[in-house]
């Protein structure tokens, strides 16, 4: 659940099978912050976790601008990561 793919084809698909006027999304998970990234799949603790760049990445892939994006998950709450939220929703709670 950290491969930045992933997180596309979700959003994608979401919006392409559920059209809304309004979206949300939120992360739920550990967090490491701007340097540790977000997320940690036990089932392939390998991966590591999804970094802010490819968070990004994912998000502008996708296509979706989003009513607000939420981090439940610890260390998120930094300026580089609302910097890089800027572009993809109106609001972000973390």
């Amino acid at each position: 659940m950290t491969d930045p793919d992933t997180l596309r084809d979700f959003v994608s698909y979401c919006a392409e099978r559920y059209p809304a006027n309004r979206y949300a999304l939120i992360f739920w998970d550990h967090g490491g912050g701007t340097l540790g990234g977000y997320g940690y799949d036990q089932v392939f603790p390998g991966e590591g976790a999804m970094s802010i760049g490819e968070i990004d990445s994912a998000l502008e892939s996708a296509g979706v601008t989003f009513d607000f994006v939420g981090f439940d998950a610890c260390l998120m709450a930094t300026l580089e990561t609302a910097y890089m939220m800027n572009y993809h929703a109106d609001y972000l709670i973390a």
